[in-house]
């Protein structure tokens, strides 16, 4: 798409993302997190490893906000075309809030929606955006759902005992993206917002999270993986292992083998694994319709930290 000088209370422009861009859109990012020069070749390479994912292409993708030669914005796009979905992550330095950015960039990104024939857009916000919400609404987003934020402290919660099933779990393997991709596929196909995945969605996304199957805990049955729980082990400096974050990335079973304890069990090895990794406490997010995955883990222990409300808009 050609630039854009956009109608704001300043003058910048919105444009695609080229691969000169990549310092500009980097030093945004360490910018908005406050983070110092040590941690910025770490985010470099997250930044990198998002830019290459599967599906997406970032000159066309993402579309940036340029004032004075500097990056003030972006919008990203996830492309969801079996769905016939797009899900947009906008963000907005701060001292340029409130002068019509985002509206410019959301207004533009909408015109390349409607040109790929996309039909629904979706975007998620932090609950209490009260801005983010406002300015959705103005550009005709509806809310459609809202998702739970769990938390566990490993300190405060001991993990129970479960009784076993007559499946057992173990690591994933190398070899084994194909299955989980399947697998994944079939536990979550009539889930809201849910896009099938493929073996190369699953081989990206180890990448990004470690790289390291053994953070998959499946149970199987029978040599069938019929469930898994993924974990994610987030390092950083300057924290003591004990503190250390974790989340559990997605947790899921084959419909066929669901109400015989399987799930739970899958909890608890994951759970286990990340204490013993050295985790303090770990969180994972639900969609608050889901009203049996929820009363699960309440019933480990885990508490609510926040919510995210998703809001729609269906395009013509």
């Amino acid at each position: 798409m050609t630039d854009i000088t956009a109608t704001t209370k300043f003058t910048c422009h919105i444009r695609n993302y080229c691969p000169d861009d990549f310092e500009g859109y980097a030093l945004f990012h360490r910018e908005a997190r406050k983070l110092d020069s040590a941690s910025s070749h770490a985010l470099a390479l997250t930044i990198a490893m998002q830019l290459n994912r599967p599906h997406y292409d970032p000159t066309h993708d993402l579309f940036l906000a340029i004032a004075d030669g500097k990056v003030i914005a972006y919008l990203d796009v996830s492309r969801e075309l079996e769905i016939g979905r797009m899900i947009f992550d906008c963000m907005v330095r701060q001292d340029k809030h409130r002068r019509g950015t985002a509206t410019a960039l959301f207004n533009h990104t909408m015109h390349y929606a409607s040109e790929t024939g996309i039909q629904i857009v979706h975007v998620n916000i932090v609950r209490d955006n009260i801005a983010a919400k406002r300015l959705l609404q103005k550009l005709g987003f509806i809310f459609v759902r809202r998702y739970i934020e769990f938390g566990l402290t490993f300190a405060d919660t001991p993990l129970p005992d479960v009784s076993k099933t007559e499946s057992s779990c173990r690591h994933l393997r190398h070899g084994e993206e194909q299955s989980l991709a399947e697998l994944q596929n079939r536990a979550f196909i009539n889930t809201w917002g849910f896009n099938p995945n493929t073996m190369e969605d699953i081989v990206y996304s180890l990448k990004l999270q470690t790289g390291n199957p053994s953070n998959i805990i499946v149970a199987v049955k029978e040599n069938q993986i019929i469930g898994y729980c993924w974990t994610v082990l987030q390092a950083e400096k300057g924290i003591s292992s004990v503190r250390q974050p974790s989340f559990i990335h997605m947790l899921g079973v084959a419909p066929e083998y669901r109400g015989q304890g399987t799930g739970k069990m899958l909890l608890v090895e994951g759970l286990r694994y990340l204490k013993e990794k050295g985790a303090g406490k770990v969180t994972l997010t639900a969609d608050s319709e889901n009203t049996a995955a929820c009363n699960l883990y309440r019933s480990f222990g885990f508490t609510i930290i926040s919510t995210r409300p998703w809001y729609e808009k269906r395009l013509a």
